[in-house]
């Protein structure tokens, strides 16, 4: 199942004690996560943003995320936690269907730029 045209909405977040910096890169690399774990059949997986490609330029790769998909009156959302110390996000997300005819696609998005994707299909 493609994602390439869906977007991923944050629906709620609880910021527990993490800087505005880390707010968006978390934000982003939850997004990423989402459209990456939405073509997989997993249900709740784990990650150590170290593994990630550009964590540490942006001081987030000592956080772990654990992201759960659960089907919520009919709709499918993503509940993430990042924990770190006594830091932690909670977030809940949602994908969106976009109309890619709509759409035109920046060389490089906050997304892409985090994650060192180029294609701005991400």
């Amino acid at each position: 199942m493609s994602k390439l045209f869906y977007k991923a909405m944050i629906e709620d977040v609880q910021n527990g004690k993490c800087t505005d910096a880390e707010l968006e890169a978390l934000l982003n690399a939850f997004e990423y996560t989402v459209k990456k774990m939405a073509t997989t059949l997993a249900r709740k997986a784990w990650y150590a943003l170290e593994d990630y490609a550009t964590a540490k330029q942006y001081g987030i790769d000592r956080f772990t995320l654990m992201i759960e998909r659960k089907e919520v009156l009919g709709q499918e959302q993503w509940h993430g936690v990042f924990e770190y110390g006594s830091k932690n996000l909670k977030v809940i997300g949602t994908l969106e269907r976009i109309n890619p005819a709509l759409h035109s696609y920046p060389s490089q998005t906050g997304v892409s730029r985090l994650f060192g994707k180029t294609d701005g299909l991400i």
